[in-house]
Formats: C-alpha cells, sequence, structure tokens
C-alpha cells in the first residue's frame, strides 16, 4: 500500500503539469477503488492526502471530457478510435462504433458515452453518409452496435445495453451539432428526432420478436424520445415535420399511460378516483398555511405553476412511501396531533406521523403526474434526513420532459453542507474550492464544492485555534444515491454532522443511546448535539437552490430550516 502511495503521489505532481500525468493518475485512482480499499486504510498509508489532492487540483484540468471540462479525463482510450470525416465510412462500421460504446461505458457509464458520441460526431456523419438511405437504416446500424457493445464471452449485459440505448436517446436530444460545428445540412437537428423514433420503434420490434435480444424501453427511452420531439418541435415550428412531432408525442405519452396503469393495477385506479373526489378550494397562499400548519414551517411552495411545483421539503420526511400501508395514511386524527405537536412549537411531527410528500400534496388536492404510480409526481428524490428543494411534476407531460431533463444533466442543483473543519485523519487543509471526482456504488460521480463560511464554538476559542465547522456548497455534476453525502465522508474527509450512515469515527456522529452521552459525543460541539435531540431522523444537507434553464426556472432557492439557523448563531464566524 505505501509503496502504491508513492506511485500516486508522483503522479500528482505529473498530472499538474502533462497530459499523460493526468490520463496516468485517472488510471491509479481507478485501480484504487477497484480494489476496494477501505478509508480508513487508505488514511493510515497517507491515501487521504492524494484524494484531496486530486480533488484541490482538479478545478485547473485542462485535458477533461466535454461534459465536464473542470474534471480529469477518464476515457484516453477513445483517441485511439478514429471516427473523423477524413476516415471515410469505413470507421463507422459496427465494429468501430461497438467499440466506442463499450470503452466510453466502462469508463463512465451513460455520461462517457454521450460525449464519446458527441466528440466523435457519429450521428451526424452516420445521417449525412450516403452509406444509409434514411435514419430507420442509422437506427438499425446504432442498435446492432449497442447490442455488440453490451455482449461479452456471447452473454447480452441487459443493463448495460439500456443504459447504452438511453445515452444515444439522450444524444437525439441536441438541436445543433456537437461542440459547436457548422453543418450544411440544416434539418440535422430534425433528423435526430426521426432518428430517435425509430431507434424505439426497432426496440419494440426486437423485443417482440425475441425478448432475450433487447431490453424493453423503459420509462427513461419514452422520456428521451419524447424530449427529442419536444426539441425538434420547438425549434422547427414552420417546417412541414411539425405535425409528426406533435404525434410522436401523443403517442409517447399515451403510451406511458398505459405502462403506468399496467404497473399499477387496481391501486392506481382506486387512487384516481379518491383523487377526483376531491375539490381544490384553496388559493396558493392557503395552500402554504395548511401545509405550515400541518407539517412546520420548513415545508414551503417556492414556486409553482400548471405543470410542475418546486417546494421545500422538512428534514424527516419522506418523498415518498415505497409499500402503501396504512401507517401513512392521513386521517383527521393524525392531522389534529400534528397540529397540536406543532402548536407546542415540537418542529419535528412528521417524523411520528410518518406523511410522505406525495401524500401530503395530494391530500389537499394538488395534481400530480401518474406515469410513476408508486410515487405520483416523483422525478427525483432527495433523502428523508435532508431537507430542501424538490421538484414534482404535475402532470404526464411534464413528467417525461422533467425525466428527460435530469438525465441530461440539465438541472442544476446545489446543496449547503455543514461538516467538521477538522478531518477525520487530521490531515491537510481544505483548498477553499475544488472538484471531488470520486465514484459512488461503482458508480462515476462528480461534484464541485467551495467553502462558504468557518464557524468557531466561542467556548473553544483560543488563539490559533482551529475552526469548528465548515459550512460548503455542493453543486452535484451527476445524480447517484447519496452522492454528496459520500463524497463529503470519502472524498474531503469530513463526514456531515449527524449523518448516521456516513460518519466515520467521532466527528460528527452523535451517539444513539438517549440514556447517556457516549465518549464521542464529547467531541462533538454543543450545538450540534443540541439539535440532534430534536430527531434521528435529520443531518445538515440542505437542497439550497435548483434551476432548470430549458423550462425558464432560474435560481430558485430555499431558505435554511430553523434548527441550522439556531445553530449557526450560537458561533463565531472566522474572517
Amino acid at each position: 500500500m505505501k509503496r502504491y502511495v508513492r506511485h500516486m503521489s508522483m503522479l500528482i505532481a505529473l498530472r499538474q503539469h502533462t497530459k499523460l500525468g493526468t490520463v496516468l493518475f485517472g488510471q491509479s485512482l481507478r485501480r484504487c477503488h477497484a480494489l476496494s480499499v477501505n478509508p480508513s486504510s487508505m488514511r493510515h498509508h497517507g491515501m487521504s492526502a492524494v484524494i484531496r489532492l486530486h480533488n484541490s487540483c482538479g478545478g485547473n484540468n485542462q485535458h477533461a471530457p466535454l461534459r465536464y471540462p473542470f474534471i480529469t479525463s477518464r476515457c484516453s482510450s477513445l483517441n485511439s478510435i478514429d471516427t473523423s470525416r477524413d476516415n471515410g465510412n469505413e470507421m463507422l462500421d459496427v465494429d468501430s462504433i461497438a467499440d466506442l460504446l463499450r470503452i466510453s461505458y466502462s469508463s463512465g457509464e451513460t455520461d462517457q458515452v454521450q460525449d464519446a458520441i458527441g466528440s466523435k460526431s457519429v450521428l451526424p456523419l452516420l445521417l449525412e453518409s450516403n452509406q444509409f438511405a434514411n435514419t430507420n437504416e442509422v437506427s438499425c446500424h446504432m442498435i446492432d452496435a449497442a447490442v455488440k457493445a453490451a455482449t461479452e464471452s456471447n452473454r447480452l449485459n441487459r443493463g448495460a445495453l439500456s443504459s447504452i440505448i438511453n445515452a444515444i436517446l439522450a444524444c437525439c436530444c441536441a438541436s445543433e451539432m456537437p461542440n459547436g460545428q457548422n453543418n450544411a445540412d440544416e434539418t440535422i437537428g430534425e433528423k435526430y428526432a426521426e432518428l430517435a423514433w425509430e431507434i424505439l420503434n426497432k426496440m419494440d420490434e426486437m423485443y417482440a420478436s425475441d425478448e432475450s435480444s433487447m431490453v424493453a424501453p423503459d420509462l427513461v427511452a419514452l422520456s428521451l424520445t419524447y424530449y427529442s420531439s419536444h426539441v425538434a418541435y420547438v425549434k422547427h415550428t414552420e417546417s412541414k415535420a411539425a405535425n409528426f412531432y406533435l404525434k410522436v408525442q401523443t403517442r409517447i405519452l399515451e403510451r406511458a399511460q398505459k405502462l403506468a396503469k399496467k404497473n399499477a393495477g387496481s391501486a392506481r385506479r382506486k387512487a384516481l378516483a379518491a383523487e377526483r373526489r376531491k375539490k381544490a378550494s384553496l388559493t396558493s397562499d392557503d395552500i402554504n398555511d395548511a401545509l405550515k400548519a400541518l407539517y412546520g414551517q420548513d415545508m414551503a411552495i417556492l414556486h409553482e405553476n400548471d405543470d410542475l411545483i418546486i417546494l421545500s421539503k422538512p428534514a424527516g420526511m419522506v418523498c415518498y412511501h415505497t409499500k402503501k400501508t396504512g401507517a401513512g395514511k392521513i386521517t383527521t386524527s393524525r392531522k389534529k396531533k400534528s397540529r397540536d405537536k406543532m402548536s407546542d412549537n415540537e418542529t419535528y411531527g412528521t417524523k411520528a406521523l410518518d406523511i410522505s410528500l406525495e401524500d401530503a400534496l395530494l391530500d389537499i388536492a394538488i395534481p400530480l403526474s401518474t406515469l410513476n404510480p408508486n410515487a405520483r409526481g416523483i422525478v427525483h428524490r432527495i433523502d428523508r434526513g435532508t431537507s430542501g428543494i424538490i421538484v414534482l411534476a404535475k402532470n404526464d407531460d411534464a413528467h417525461l420532459k422533467l425525466v428527460a431533463l435530469f438525465f441530461l444533466r440539465k438541472v442544476q442543483k446545489k446543496y449547503f453542507a455543514l461538516v467538521p473543519a477538522c478531518p477525520l485523519d487530521g490531515e491537510l487543509l481544505l483548498s477553499p474550492e475544488g472538484v471531488i471526482d470520486l465514484p459512488v456504488n461503482g458508480r462515476s460521480a462528480y461534484s464541485k464544492y467551495r467553502i462558504l463560511d468557518r464557524y468557531i464554538d466561542p467556548s473553544q476559542k483560543e488563539e490559533g485555534s482551529d475552526p469548528t465547522a465548515l459550512l460548503l456548497e455542493v453543486q452535484t455534476l451527476t445524480g447517484r444515491k447519496h452522492q454528496v453525502r459520500v463524497h463529503c465522508a470519502n472524498g474531503l474527509w469530513r463526514p456531515i454532522f449527524l449523518d448516521p450512515l456516513y460518519s466515520e469515527g467521532d466527528k460528527s456522529k452523535v451517539s444513539n443511546s438517549n440514556d447517556k452521552k457516549s465518549k464521542s459525543d464529547e467531541t462533538i460541539p454543543a450545538a450540534i448535539l443540541h439539535a440532534a435531540a430534536g430527531s434521528n431522523e435529520h443531518f445538515f444537507l440542505h437542497a439550497s437552490t435548483m434551476s432548470i434553464p430549458d423550462l425558464n426556472i432560474n435560481n430558485v432557492s430555499s431558505p435554511l430550516p430553523q434548527w441550522w439557523k439556531d445553530v449557526i448563531e450560537q458561533w463565531d464566524e472566522v474572517k
């Protein structure tokens, strides 16, 4: 291990000056993750310094993939696959494209596949090539390449195939040439939507004939195809194909609704029937007041239109119940209990009631989309213990668009995280800002961070003493489960205060004992311990800001919960 750390340290120095160093560093870091090296053991061997140096210098890296211009390239092998215009159509055969898809998927999954297809201009070259008569032939060509890329030792990896095809469909959502390239054919953007539709039809055809040779289109595939037609329609409203795009959207919407009905069965029909019997009679202000009265002051609607609703969720409230039981059912008696708790200034009534965000909105007759029958309106989620901003779809059209936009990384999300100022291993200061490149559950994951404020507990304030806590702003560039929590704990070695899952050592985790404090509690700031007394279902992570530029939604922000403010007000800001 020590020899490996020395090897990594040398590569860091090389990485900051050469492209070769960048590539070698990325390969070596992946090897570390592939070996399943425990973070605590890496700290004992000095590995934490290597990881943090990698994070701190990521912001100045110029050798990066298209999607993330500040992150080390993890797919240098793509350069060996030449699909340039200068080499003719022989480089666009199925084998060459399959190699491109296979290498890029193994390096960075769907994100890297999209970047590879875009950087090599694969789709424009195929659509312009004399080798193919129409988009149907191009779709067959890409499907064949995807199947070949997902096949290893004569066995089809169905998960990989689904992801690769979804990445291809995502590339069809572009309204213009990649990389700002000029193109003589002004209809190339229109052909993307037609190609996506043909790919979807080809998937259906192959799946119907032999289920073992193809995967059925999932909701993501339907959403991306829907959105590609939407983009084409908006861009070419006056073209002859405009009606075609509208018909495609209608057919996909109907198909998605049928799929939801099939998956949900009678439970969905009963829920929709009950919803129709409710009549919305509250104004927007009345709805906000009702939500606050039942679920606390941290529950608030931030933005609403006919298609979606963006609101701030209190910590301790789940987005939806995975299994529909009576545990979270909203009744008159439970509403009364919730009001009583709120009147007694008890902040966490939602835990006792176990009411989900979905149930809370449906209870006051806010319409929600039906395409996700087990979680109405939900297109993304935040953890139960996380507070802050979340968007829900109010109709099925908006649901498809939002699913596509989240997949395309066109929804920008930022979080506030309160973490210990001193890392777990006690080594190195944290850079004011940087990029965290650290896989989460084996999948590539990237986040940007910057330090907003430093705080110190007045009771521990001495000349030259270190800060107590840092307030970080973290922007997720990928959307992995628990990404911010993992990146703070294992990327920065500063687990989020009160995080029950990823807190290592004694810097941020509070004892679960209600009878007495553990020894580890003695090292936790008193203000944090006081906040922990309210509930074990919340921690210091807050979804603060959301932007969806394609829907003209910019910088919708959620204020910090009051219990956050109560903690911070007890500390002095370090200038």
